[in-house]
């Protein structure tokens, strides 16, 4: 038995009314893991309650279904004025459970058995010293000996190429599922004439690194790693402010991110005062500038694309994840557009009540959302279903990919972006080993 959980709900949500009147209050959970109590759905209050300016208190009690982890979820509040139309409404975000004492929860899938890719540097301390980045050859241990030839007469994006014989660098043992022409299948990342792509793991043999006869075809230097595996970048949505905050707030030098961005030149004589007083400050105007430089060769230069490659250069490797699973989800909602409530039945069995309650907000004035506005309740559903893994982007990223392949008009098999992304987190290993010295382990 599980003690009751109290929400105790900080901040105010405001509406007008005319004159006091008999309420409706209702809730609805967005999360199909919690359900309110049938008796708790919906209560009422008296006009008489209102005109007495006194504070009233409801209590609406929640229940989690089967044996599943506690985990903070997501709920709507409806208010509604009695024998009328809906008055107004907000989602309200729980905290998150208190940790049990007894040991740690179990952390997604890719987790369990990965040791978590954090960030460079790992302690907050004043003086930050980043790794340099060495472009030199990668390092690698696994080969692939292709089983057949495959040529596509249209080509696919990120699904390498090859004839039969060919040796292919294998940059790690991880799987990766995705979609190919028409069907799902487990792929291996790998090299091959300087080309980072999928492979079709039936397609290859295993082989170790000494086992190899001539990998000359299937060498890669390190800063063509990154400039390739940061590619989907260029096609991704996303929102200037939102990267623009997390970086800022995520990178602890601005000196070393300049010299990537190539502003080595920049110094502190090229802040005004308001740029001078904190990092994040110093940190924000470089990207700023890198913004501007960018807009003004629209034709050469894609500000996202950069900025990735730049962060990878100082082995931001979680900051990279975190900035990776944001515009997914972004660009996820708008490719999927009204097909989202298919989605939302796929990954997290929402019910009809549900997925009207995620798209209620966002109703014009004639009651439904128009098509134009549905990548909006589509970025609600995805960013709290993708909270639910905590830090397990990996995981966020392959179920995504998943779920997509398996709906009925798959967007992925056109949309490729989100597979490229999947190559990206699974070489942050390899790419780690390999740009930069080893440094100290906590």
């Amino acid at each position: 038995n599980m003690p009751p959980v109290v929400f105790q709900l900080w901040g105010k949500h405001k509406f007008l009314l005319e004159k006091p009147q008999d309420l409706n209050i209702s809730l609805v959970s967005c999360d199909p893991d919690f359900e309110v109590k049938t008796e708790d759905q919906s209560k009422n209050i008296k006009e008489e309650e209102l005109k007495t300016g006194e504070m009233v208190r409801q209590q609406f009690l929640f229940s989690l279904l089967g044996c599943r982890e506690m985990h903070f979820f997501v709920f709507l509040v409806q208010i509604k004025v009695l024998q009328s139309s809906r008055v107004t409404q907000f989602h309200v975000t729980t905290p998150d459970p208190a940790p049990k004492l007894s040991g740690i929860i179990n952390r997604p899938k890719c987790l369990q058995s990965r040791k978590e890719i954090k960030s460079a540097p790992w302690l907050l301390i004043p003086t930050v010293r980043y790794p340099r980045f060495q472009d030199k050859a990668l390092s690698v241990n696994t080969y692939g000996v292709a089983l057949k030839t495959v040529l596509r007469q249209n080509k696919i994006d990120y699904l390498l190429e090859y004839f039969k014989g060919d040796t292919i660098a294998l940059l790690g043992e991880d799987k990766v599922k995705a979609i190919g022409q028409t069907k799902m299948k487990e792929w291996y990342v790998g090299v091959l004439r300087r080309k980072i792509g999928l492979v079709h793991c039936k397609n290859i043999k295993v082989i170790s690194k000494e086992q190899a006869m001539d990998t000359a075809d299937s060498e890669l230097t390190t800063r063509n790693l990154v400039e390739q595996i940061a590619l989907p970048f260029k096609k991704l949505t996303y929102i200037y402010s939102v990267v623009l905050s997390t970086v800022s707030e995520s990178v602890y030098d601005w000196r070393a991110l300049a010299e990537v961005l190539g502003y080595s030149h920049m110094s502190l004589n090229d802040f005004n005062e308001a740029h001078v007083n904190k990092e994040s400050e110093r940190v924000a105007h470089v990207v700023k500038r890198m913004k501007q430089d960018c807009h003004a060769n629209k034709k050469k230069r894609l500000f996202l694309y950069e900025l990735i490659v730049a962060l990878l250069k100082i082995d931001c490797q979680g900051l990279v994840a975190r900035l990776t699973q944001d515009t997914i989800i972004l660009t996820s909602a708008v490719k999927l557009g009204k097909n989202w409530r298919e989605l939302a039945e796929k990954l997290a069995r929402l019910t009809k009540q549900q997925i009207e309650a995620y798209e209620m907000p966002h109703q014009g004035k004639n009651g439904a959302v128009s098509l134009e506005m549905m990548w909006k309740p589509a970025y609600d559903f995805l960013y709290t279903w993708a909270a639910h893994y905590g830090d397990g982007y990996r995981d966020v990223l392959q179920d995504l990919q998943s779920a997509l392949d398996k709906m009925k008009n798959p967007v992925t098999k056109q949309w490729r972006e989100l597979t490229g992304t999947l190559i990206l987190v699974n070489c942050m290993e390899v790419l780690r080993a390999s740009a930069f010295s080893k440094m100290e382990e906590e």
